[in-house]
C-alpha cells in the first residue's frame, strides 16, 4: 500500500509540473496492460505502464525519455528515435525490483492525436537476486 501511495504522488507531482499533452493507451508484449505519458517539454517525456496477470502479477515501469531526431519518413511521416532511464517492479512469486533502459521508436498522427510506438528495454533486477530481463512491446496512446 506504501508503494501505491508513494506511485501516485510521484505521477500526480509529474503531472503538476507537465507544460503539455498528456496520454493513456496501451501496450502489447512485455508487458501487456495500460500504457501513459505525459510529455514534460519538447525533448522530454514520462511514460509508464501498468499490467495485472493472473493470481497476484502485477508489473509497473516508469521510464525517463529522452526524444531525439527523425531517423526517416513514412509519406511523409516522421518516426522519430528515443531512449531513457527508469525502474519497474514486478510480482509473481517473488517481488523484483530493478532498473530500466528503454530504446524505442515512434511516431505522432496529429490529426488523431494518436501515437504508435515499439520498444525494447532491459531491466537489471537487484532483489530478491540479480538478474536481467528483457522487454519487448508495441503499443498506442491517445492524447488530451
Amino acid at each position: 500500500m506504501k508503494l501505491f501511495i508513494l506511485i501516485t504522488c510521484l505521477l500526480l507531482s509529474a503531472k503538476t509540473f507537465s507544460m503539455n499533452a498528456k496520454a493513456i493507451g496501451i501496450i502489447l508484449g512485455s508487458p501487456t496492460g495500460l500504457s501513459g505519458n505525459i510529455v514534460l517539454n519538447e525533448t522530454n517525456s514520462l511514460d509508464g505502464a501498468i499490467s495485472f496477470g493472473e493470481g497476484n502479477k502485477f508489473s509497473l515501469h516508469s521510464t525517463y525519455l529522452f526524444q531525439q531526431n527523425e531517423i526517416f519518413n513514412i509519406q511523409d511521416q516522421s518516426v522519430i528515435w528515443y531512449y531513457g532511464a527508469g525502474a519497474r517492479i514486478k510480482t509473481d512469486k517473488k517481488t523484483q525490483l530493478g532498473a530500466r533502459v528503454a530504446l524505442g521508436i515512434k511516431t505522432f498522427f496529429p490529426e488523431q492525436r494518436v501515437e504508435i510506438f515499439g520498444e525494447s528495454a532491459g531491466v537489471l533486477n537487484v532483489t530478491p537476486s540479480t538478474d536481467f530481463d528483457l522487454n519487448l512491446a508495441l503499443g498506442g496512446r491517445y492524447y488530451f
